[in-house]
């Protein structure tokens, strides 16, 4: 096969070599060809050449006998005569036309002047007109954005105000309390306040709890603070600076109502930032911390899911395998049951026969040595594939041990026909016809039933599943 390919590929390059050959000698044919063509035109255009040169020469010669000069000479006067008219035309024609052009643009700039000078008024005007109304414009927008935050501060305001009031009617329900409970807790309280006592007293409990959370989250000392600082923004709401409210006219200022903004804005700032850092980041830590824990217990509860599915899968399998290799156990202890029963029956002498069973015994042993197994299923390696799951590392794996079954069957020695072994039988057996059976053999007993040793097909399915 070497030989035939290297015979090929010679034979292969042989031709390539030929077909260049063929190429390069077609293309120099081809250059020869255009080289011979190019070489005939060089000369015919020699010969032109030749030839013109022959004709300049007679005409220099004619020139020089002065036969052609005065016709040449009288041509070149006239056409000086006319370049010189058409010069002077020009001349006078570029003057006429520069005077008219420039006539023409100073009428039209005096007219653009006169214009300009008419115009020069209403376009200040104009523009003035267009400068106030885009600032007119502008602070209306800025107005209308001081007015949302003005809104936004009053209602900021009314929200802490609120506030304040739940804290001042909390804080007269504990003092009130505080007082009944110094009035009637040393001494005995009457009958009709009983009742009331035991009512209140969950209710002192809630409200003391609520007040010192709030105190905490707010602090004692900030609440005079507060309480200022909301009497100023009612104050500064409700009765606004009349240079805030005046009309917006040209040249007005607006300084003071965006002090006042500005501070507003600052207060405010310090207010959200007071009720952020104490009732808000840890909500909203927690807050934003809650989606992913929730999508990690999902996650988890997902993997949960696919192990435990994958357990009881992998369980099943296992199930299925245990049960077929118990039923192929079976089998091979019923096949081999019956296949030495049917060789202690062929072994065993005829009753009219003297022969002695101590061969027939020994034989018996051969046949119940490990190595011997006379027992071999004809499709072990074709029945393992179903048992194991259907997954490609499975699959790779029943292919390797299916493979291994099949070598081991084949290595197994082949099965003895009973026929066979009654003729070895009958020549090892003495002449003597009436002899009595040994002990360990009773005549009208069972045959001796031993159990066989595991196969190595047993042994090579047990060594990979591990059951």
């Amino acid at each position: 096969a070497a030989l035939a390919a290297g015979a090929q590929r010679a034979l292969r390059l042989a031709l390539k070599t030929a077909e260049a050959q063929k190429v390069f000698c077609e293309s120099q044919n081809e250059a020869h060809g255009r080289c011979v063509h190019e070489a005939a035109q060089s000369t015919t255009r020699l010969q032109a050449l030749e030839r013109s040169l022959v004709e300049v020469e007679e005409r220099l010669g004619k020139v020089a006998a002065g036969t052609q000069l005065s016709g040449f000479s009288g041509r070149l006067a006239h056409n000086e005569a006319a370049q010189k008219r058409l010069e002077q035309r020009m001349k006078q024609f570029e003057a006429e036309e520069l005077e008219g052009r420039f006539s023409k643009l100073e009428a039209v700039t005096k007219e653009l002047k006169t214009q300009l000078q008419e115009l020069e008024p209403r376009g200040k005007e104009a523009k003035q007109a267009e400068d106030v109304q885009s600032r007119l414009a502008m602070l209306e927008a800025s107005m209308s954005d001081h007015g949302r935050q003005l809104r936004g501060c009053q209602s900021l305001a009314d929200e802490s105000a609120r506030q304040l009031k739940d804290l001042d009617t909390a804080m007269a329900e504990l003092q009130g309390a505080a007082v009944a409970e110094a009035l009637f807790g040393g001494s005995a309280a009457p009958e009709d306040d009983a009742p009331v006592k035991s009512d209140s007293g969950p209710a002192m409990e809630a409200l003391a709890s609520q007040l010192a959370r709030l105190e905490e989250q707010l602090g004692a000392a900030k609440l005079p603070e507060l309480r200022r600082e909301m009497e100023d923004l009612r104050s500064g709401l409700r009765a606004p600076e009349p240079e805030a409210e005046a009309p917006i006219v040209e040249g007005v200022k607006v300084e003071p109502a965006a002090k006042a903004i500005l501070e507003l804005r600052g207060r405010l700032e310090d207010l959200a930032e007071i009720v952020d850092e104490r009732n808000l980041s840890q909500t909203r830590q927690v807050a934003s911390l809650v989606p992913e824990l929730k999508a990690h217990v999902e996650r988890l509860g997902k993997q949960c899911a696919q192990c435990s599915a994958k357990t009881e899968a992998f369980e099943v399998r296992l199930d299925l395998t245990r049960t077929n290799l118990d039923t192929q156990e079976q089998r091979l202890q019923a096949l081999s049951e019956r296949v030495e029963k049917g060789l202690v029956r062929s072994c065993l002498p005829p009753p009219g026969s003297g022969a002695s069973c101590a061969a027939a015994g020994e034989k018996l042993s051969l046949f119940n040595k490990p190595k011997h197994v006379h027992f071999a299923p004809p499709s072990c390696g074709d029945q393992l594939p179903t048992l194991l799951p259907k997954e490609p590392f499975f699959s790779m794996q029943s292919a390797k041990v299916s493979q291994k079954l099949d070598e081991l069957c084949a290595k197994l020695p082949p099965k003895e026909p009973p026929a066979k072994i009654q003729e070895e039988v009958a020549q090892e057996a003495p002449s003597r016809s009436e002899e009595k059976i040994p002990q360990d053999v009773p005549a009208d007993g069972p045959a001796v039933e031993k159990t066989p040793p595991p196969s190595p097909v047993r042994r090579s399915i047990s060594d990979f599943t591990g059951c």
